[in-house]
């Protein structure tokens, strides 16, 4: 028998590693997502945020803002697929859990009126599971829409600043300040 021998050099190269960390990956919306790329060996990226963003960033670090304005949580598969000068191409992926949005939004009767002033709070806020509010005159309540009277004995007007702070089911957490003035008590004299 004949033998015959082929000989052919492949070249073989170097798979990019695509690689990249997050702070965290459950997110109170709306919320920027910090991304650290630790990417070998890779000269292209691409990336899928899993809401229909993208980018090409090559930085170390970059960042993405997610969204969630329904009632449910929401999952985004975030996406970097990374690509070597000879083609070669890796992926990695994450998971990324978003909270909906915790709108905080309330109204008052009065901002301002002598003492002692009636003062009820209407509640119009979205997404909340637990209230606090914390009137300015060391006075709290965990009411969803109370009423407070705030009182002033001294003779000038007096300011308290007051908080309102929800929390949602998720835990996510948003505020809002209020100032209410009070005058003091008119008292007529005669002489």
């Amino acid at each position: 028998g004949c033998e015959t021998f082929a000989e052919e050099q492949l070249m073989v190269y170097a798979s990019p590693i695509a690689d990249f960390s997050t702070v965290s990956s459950t997110l109170c919306a709306p919320m920027e997502l910090s991304i650290t790329n630790n990417t070998f060996n890779a000269e292209t990226y691409y990336w899928s945020f899993g809401d229909g963003d993208v980018s090409y960033s090559a930085n170390p670090t970059l960042s993405h803002i997610y969204e969630n304005t329904s009632d449910d949580e929401k999952q985004f598969d975030l996406q970097l697929t990374a690509e070597s000068s000879n083609g070669c191409v890796d992926v990695a992926y994450k998971s990324i859990v978003v909270y909906p949005t915790l709108d905080v939004s309330v109204e008052t009767t009065e901002l301002t009126g002598c003492s002692p002033l009636r003062v009820d709070f209407t509640n119009n806020s979205i997404g909340v599971d637990k209230h606090i509010w914390s009137f300015g005159d060391g006075k709290t309540s965990y009411d969803e829409a109370p009423a407070h009277v705030y009182f002033n004995d001294l003779f000038v007007p007096q300011e308290y600043i007051g908080k309102y702070s929800a929390s949602s089911v998720f835990g996510c957490v948003d505020s809002t300040e209020f100032i209410i003035t009070v005058s003091p008590q008119t008292q007529a004299g005669f002489t």
